[in-house]
């Protein structure tokens, strides 16, 4: 690495500590006219060694009203759930981020595009608990209140993991997939941390760590929302907890908008990691549509008789996953717009039918893809070499196959040499699943990337 990068990194990193420090650590004494206490000797940086210690709920006296009652439950579930979320951060870092920094099996670059924005959240976190747990005892509502929004400011921090939460997931599996060490030091730790909490419930991958700051705010927000359904306007902490809620809900908006886009990034990675797709996993390609199990899709095969598949379009190809047959499961289709240089495809189409034969209606769905003139030969070529490789990788010279054109095919099946185009024909008795599907590839065939998708090779 060159002294001017290396050198940058570090002073990002400073400049990252230098803000959770304005943030997190400047508020550790509060001031006292506003009921809040101080943290004592908490520096604010995450101490890898320190233990999440629950403490007794005995705080308030026995003598409640209806009102009140329902308030201490609520405080009670924001005390022990963040407890149990910290918790989780500690696990993270001790099990996973630690061994990781230790093992050298990445680069410092790639370490910090994937742990530094979550390493000052376990800071923060741990900073808040322990001020949280600090006043618990012998508290009122108002120094909740005040604690909150002092560190509702700091959980701005969040948008930041929010907004770098695909690049961390994108550049852990492309390590995952180029780095074998690094890969076979994940799946120990792994290992060795389910060998040690047998009976723990919860997800013990990196990824169902790595997830836990996008499932907090939420929870945040939600027991922000009934703490204050219980509250008159005119109580004293009323104003002020409405402030804290305001500031989560801007994070939860920045987290929401973007929850449809990691579902289905976490379906992307699955499908790579359960069809063995290399190279496949680029920034610039996003899976859009899914239709599979009880969406799986009814089509003709080319020996007449109608299969199953399912579909996942992405925004520049098809992923066919059949399920009859004996022909290999794992079919693609690219889109005429992708940047491709082995892309065959000219233009792709879509043309609906529906016939009406009493309870036998169906709607019929024709996806129609036409070659590209220059290129039909080549297709066959490449597609007769496949065939009798026996190499059934996706990606091993299988172009705009839809039909089971990877590993051993019947000699019938075959694409023939300068074939025009090719038909995929599909059945729906529910027309409204079947315009779905329709409306789905329409969005796939007119997708506008912003910017050209990369090459993909074996």
């Amino acid at each position: 690495m060159s002294l001017d990068i290396e050198l940058t990194l570090y002073a990002i990193t400073f400049v990252s500590f230098l803000l959770y420090f304005y943030y997190a650590t400047s508020g550790s004494s509060t001031n006292s006219s506003s009921g809040s206490t101080s943290s004592g000797g908490s520096s604010g940086l995450y101490n890898s060694e320190h233990k999440t210690n629950s403490i007794k709920i005995e705080r308030l006296s026995t003598n409640l009203s209806a009102g009140e009652g329902k308030i201490d439950k609520i405080l009670e579930e924001f005390l022990k759930t963040e407890e149990n979320y910290v918790e989780g951060l500690q696990d993270l870092q001790n099990y996973y981020i630690q061994p990781i920094k230790e093992s050298n099996v990445i680069s410092i670059e790639k370490f910090q595009s994937i742990f530094n924005e979550i390493e000052i959240i376990i800071g923060v976190n741990q900073n808040f608990l322990l001020e949280l747990q600090n006043i618990y005892k012998d508290f009122n509502l108002l120094q909740f209140a005040n604690l909150l929004l002092h560190f509702g400011h700091s959980f701005k921090l969040y948008t930041a993991y929010i907004g770098n939460y695909e690049t961390l997931l994108q550049t852990l599996q492309e390590e995952k997939l180029n780095n074998t060490n690094f890969k076979s030091l994940i799946q120990n730790l792994e290992e060795n941390l389910r060998n040690e909490k047998v009976n723990d419930r919860r997800d013990l991958s990196l990824a169902g760590f790595l997830i836990l700051p996008l499932q907090r705010i939420p929870r945040y927000q939600l027991l922000l929302t009934e703490l204050l359904s219980k509250l008159d306007k005119t109580h004293l902490a009323y104003e002020t907890l409405q402030k804290a809620k305001e500031l989560i809900i801007e994070i939860a908006f920045e987290l929401n908008s973007r929850q449809l886009e990691y579902t289905m990034l976490f379906k992307y990675l699955e499908l790579v990691q359960t069809f063995q797709l290399k190279d496949f996993f680029l920034p610039n390609r996003k899976l859009l549509f899914v239709f599979e199990r009880e969406k799986e899709i009814v089509y003709k095969r080319t020996n007449g008789k109608r299969g199953v598949l399912d579909m996942y379009i992405f925004s520049d190809l098809v992923l066919l996953n059949r399920r009859s047959g004996f022909l290999p499961k794992q079919e693609f289709l690219f889109a005429q717009h992708s940047m491709d240089v082995d892309n065959l495809t000219n233009q792709m189409s879509l043309v609906e039918d529906f016939v009406s034969g009493g309870n036998d209606d169906e709607y019929i769905l024709q996806l129609i893809v036409e070659f590209k003139e220059e290129n039909r030969n080549n297709a066959s070529i490449l597609e007769n070499e496949q065939s009798s490789s026996g190499d059934n990788n996706l990606f091993t010279g299988i172009i705009n196959s839809l039909f089971g054109k990877s590993g051993n095919v019947n000699n019938e099946e075959k694409k023939e040499e300068g074939e025009k185009e090719r038909v995929l024909e599909m059945y729906f008795k529910d027309k409204e699943m079947g315009r779905q599907v329709f409306n789905a590839l329409d969005t796939m065939i007119h997708y506008s990337p912003r910017k050209s998708l990369s090459n993909f090779k074996k």
